[in-house]
């Protein structure tokens, strides 16, 4: 196993996001990942998965990608932004939540575009009975919230 500081991981995708200060031969690279990976999201994650769905639905708007134990990185061409969160518990449904909730507060996706992810952004919460109790969404107050 490895491990990385957040900050290393963020600056990883700020560079995905803006190699503008890199090698000209790593800047073509890094357009030919972002191009693969926004004609092809399927390859990254597989079908279904968060990665896929946002990518599919934001091309290269958003080269995201979960990490082990609650860990998510995205790259933000447009902001020349990189992102890296962890969930404390490790759990990838809520570093999901964070992630969506973070997408759409930087307005990154358009309205129509939250919404067609909503059941990713807020997965519902179904009981054993199969009734819906509730939904996952980031806690009253956060900044994620607002």
């Amino acid at each position: 196993q490895y491990g990385a500081p957040l900050g290393n991981l963020a600056l990883a995708m700020a560079r995905f996001a803006d190699p503008s200060d890199q090698p000209e031969r790593r800047q073509k690279a890094v357009a030919r990942v972002r191009k693969a990976v926004a004609a092809h999201p399927f390859l990254l994650a597989g079908s279904g998965r968060f990665c896929t769905r946002v990518i599919e639905a934001a091309g290269e708007k958003v080269l995201l990608k979960t990490g082990a134990e609650g860990v998510f990185m995205a790259a933000l061409p447009e902001y020349g932004l990189g992102i890296a969160l962890k969930a404390e518990d490790g759990a990838n449904r809520a570093a999901e939540v964070m992630m969506g909730a973070l997408l759409q507060r930087l307005e990154v996706l358009t309205p129509e575009q939250g919404e067609s992810l909503r059941d990713l952004f807020n997965p519902t919460v179904i009981n054993r009975a199969g009734q819906r109790v509730g939904e996952v969404r980031p806690a009253a107050g956060s900044i994620l919230a607002a």
